[in-house]
């Protein structure tokens, strides 16, 4: 909702992990992406602060074996775990 953009939090509920990448690509300085583009249809639910958004991405990666690290530029990349950077 437009109070939790305010209140610089974030909030989702069974959305596309897809949407929640777009979504929070704006939000963080290197950016959010999905290095493996067949992602984005799993459903995640989560709820956080800005600053609290890389351990957010790290908690709901572990429930969904995935894993969440940084590129050279500081971005979050969301892939499957076990599949090494790309």
């Amino acid at each position: 909702t437009v109070g939790r953009w305010r209140d610089h939090r974030a909030a989702f509920r069974d959305a596309p992990l897809g949407q929640v990448v777009e979504t929070l690509d704006r939000y963080h300085p290197g950016g959010v992406v999905l290095a493996d583009p067949s992602l984005a249809d799993l459903p995640v639910s989560a709820a956080f602060r800005f600053e609290q958004m890389e351990v957010a991405l790290q908690a709901m990666a572990v429930g969904h074996d995935l894993t969440v690290r940084r590129d050279a530029d500081g971005g979050l990349v969301i892939d499957r775990a076990g599949s090494g950077e790309r």
